[in-house]
């Protein structure tokens, strides 16, 4: 049996998750949802997400690495170099090179400060990690 739920946290955003198990769960603990990847995007949508906090907005902070790892990607694609360009394959290259590397939140007026930091990651690094994560999922690609 597989038990499927939904999970609001604190700070309103739907957590939609399934599992398998061997007892049912009372009908009153979980909500069912029919699709857990079109309910989970929908709720992660950018675009629909609240980003002001009693009048500040937080818009312009964002994580820079999720920027250099934007910018390598297009460079690679631009460049012609072989590798699958299929969007389910750039999605997961873009969440793997990301998630191995730390994430670096800035404010968008801090840009300068950041990049002279100790704490600055630069392209070249982002584009070892996206040429790692795109070797793996090239040997194990989802489709």
């Amino acid at each position: 049996m597989e038990r499927r739920w939904r999970t609001i946290s604190p700070f309103g955003i739907t957590i939609d998750g399934a599992e398998r198990c061997t007892t049912p769960m009372p009908g009153s603990a979980l909500l069912h949802i029919n699709t857990i990847r079109s309910s989970t995007m929908h709720v992660l949508n950018r675009d629909e997400m609240e980003y002001e906090i009693e009048g500040c907005s937080l818009r312009d902070i964002i994580n820079f690495n999720e920027y250099l790892v934007l910018k390598v990607i297009k460079d690679l694609l631009d460049s012609n170099v072989p590798l699958c360009r299929c969007s389910l394959c750039i999605e997961d290259v873009f969440a793997l090179a990301l998630n191995s590397l730390p994430p670096r939140y800035i404010q968008i007026t801090s840009l300068e400060r950041y990049t002279a930091s100790e704490n600055f990651i630069d392209e070249k690094k982002v584009k070892e990690k996206v040429m790692d994560a795109w070797e793996r999922i090239s040997k194990n690609p989802a489709h």
